[in-house]
């Protein structure tokens, strides 16, 4: 009966020392983990590092494109100067002035050289300067103004009556008409007819219809 008392004891100590070495190990398994664990944390040597390169564009940077918008910025501001001054008139732009008549369907063209104010002029303080024209080309050296008037060219004779008498009358280059020369045939010779065409104007287109026409009157 005491034997078998002993072995049961034998065993309960022999469980708990089994015990107790497990529980050692395993605390001290745990142990070693943790302070790895938090030794591998708290290094900074251990801190995974971050690969840094610097960038290629830092290291080469491209050529700067500064210079050459630079030269492009001037080269685009004399280009404008220059355009402005191409639309500028000089000493050498001529004015081309073209009056057409609607009377007689003619077109007279006259050239003048630009001088005194009209030199260095735009084409707005042109147009502000003839304002009874058009301008209908402006590309100096050559300007170009153009108009149409409601009578007869300076090519062209009226027969008429000035107080009485047969007179010859012309146009000027603006429309006017202008007293060329008055004769001695009276008016009182003439028909009635005659009297009546003469009163409403007769126009020629030369000197030598003119001649005849008159000699018709006379005779």
């Amino acid at each position: 009966m005491f034997e078998d008392r002993r072995i049961r004891r034998r065993r309960r100590y022999l469980l708990a020392a089994v015990f107790v070495l497990l529980a050692s190990a395993a605390f001290g398994i745990g142990y070693f983990f943790n302070t790895d664990s938090s030794e591998n944390s708290d290094d900074p040597d251990n801190t995974p590092k971050v690969s840094f390169q610097i960038p290629d564009s830092l290291i080469n940077p491209p050529a700067s494109k500064e210079p050459i918008e630079n030269v492009n910025a001037d080269s685009n501001t004399d280009q404008e100067v220059s355009s402005i001054d191409d639309e500028l008139l000089t000493p050498n732009t001529q004015l081309i002035f073209k009056t057409y008549y609607n009377s007689c369907g003619h077109t007279l063209e006259k050239a003048v050289q630009a001088a005194g104010e009209e030199v260095n002029m735009s084409e707005q303080q042109i147009g502000e300067k003839y304002t009874d024209w058009e301008i209908t080309g402006f590309s100096p050296p050559i300007i170009e103004l153009s108009r149409s008037i409601d009578t007869y060219c300076p090519n062209h004779y009226i027969i008429g009556v000035d107080n009485g008498f047969i007179a010859i009358y012309v146009y000027d280059e603006d429309g006017n008409k202008v007293l060329r020369e008055k004769t001695e045939i009276s008016l009182g010779i003439l028909t009635p007819a005659d009297q009546q065409a003469l009163t409403g104007g007769i126009i020629v287109d030369t000197e030598d219809q003119m001649e005849q026409t008159l000699e018709g009157f006379s005779n």
